[in-house]
């Protein structure tokens, strides 16, 4: 089977297929795993484990992403968003703060 679109992650999101959304963590496109952060939180089913580590993603756009998600959770440690190399994720990380 071939990796999962941004498509498919953001139509999992909407359908309640976890396993899909949960696989495109796992695609090469950043795009798809923002967007796969995005389907796993509106599913209700995105752990602070997960979005800690999509904070040290390699993309910046999974990084602006998590920093985003993070405001809806109280436990996770923005610290690292915050002192980003990327301006964009830091004004995120900081707008969640």
């Amino acid at each position: 089977m071939s990796q999962p679109t941004r498509r498919d992650a953001v139509i999992a999101g909407h359908t309640g297929d976890v396993s899909t959304a949960r696989a495109a963590l796992q695609a090469a496109d950043p795009a798809v795993r923002a967007s796969a952060l995005g389907a796993l939180e509106r599913l209700g089913v995105l752990d602070d484990d997960t979005l800690a580590t999509a904070l040290r993603d390699d993309a910046v756009q999974v990084r602006r992403r998590a920093a985003e998600i993070a405001a809806g959770h109280l436990s996770i440690d923005l610290l690292v968003a915050l002192n980003d190399l990327d301006d964009r994720v830091v004004e995120v990380a900081a707008w969640a703060c």
